[in-house]
């Protein structure tokens, strides 16, 4: 593809086709692979209902899962992008519409894409929390571990 200043360029280009007021975008393999980088999780709840739309059976999804974790990722993803680009029939095995079913198809993908690796606030609260709860008691029990021994000593210096 030639750019504006007359040079080209391999980079894949997003393109997008009006159709009736329809904005389509052209997804390509490093889009989809970026987009579902975290994997595509096989146990969603909602996906499911998804592959029913895009008329797709979830042991077709299942045959993508090589190493049978439940997860499509890594080189499974690649697998994962034929199987959606063969929906469509752009002419284009490096990239297709974002419409009909390989469009729901890949709307189901990113809804039971897995989420990257966050930290949940709530469990990190509660673990900070009982580190302070215990170092209090820890703190606590060696206060009156020197008290007893301060009036052990106190009464034992009465009974002289």
């Amino acid at each position: 593809m030639t750019n504006r200043r007359g040079g080209t360029s391999n980079a894949p280009v997003t393109l997008h086709i009006a159709v009736r007021g329809v904005s389509l975008t052209t997804i390509h393999r490093a889009t989809f692979r970026k987009q579902l980088k975290n994997g595509i999780s096989l146990k969603d709840v909602h996906l499911n209902a998804e592959l029913k739309k895009a008329g797709v059976s979830k042991a077709d999804l299942q045959k993508l899962d090589t190493n049978k974790d439940g997860v499509i990722k890594g080189r499974e993803l690649n697998a994962a992008f034929e199987f959606v680009d063969g929906f469509d029939k752009n002419g284009s095995g490096h990239s297709y519409l974002n419409s009909g079913a390989a469009g729901a198809l890949y709307g189901a993908f990113r809804g039971a894409g897995k989420s990257s690796p966050s930290i949940d606030v709530d469990a990190m609260k509660k673990r900070r929390t009982n580190e302070k709860r215990g170092n209090l008691r820890k703190s606590l029990r060696e206060t009156i571990d020197r008290y007893n021994e301060s009036a052990k000593g106190l009464i034992q210096s009465m009974n002289r």
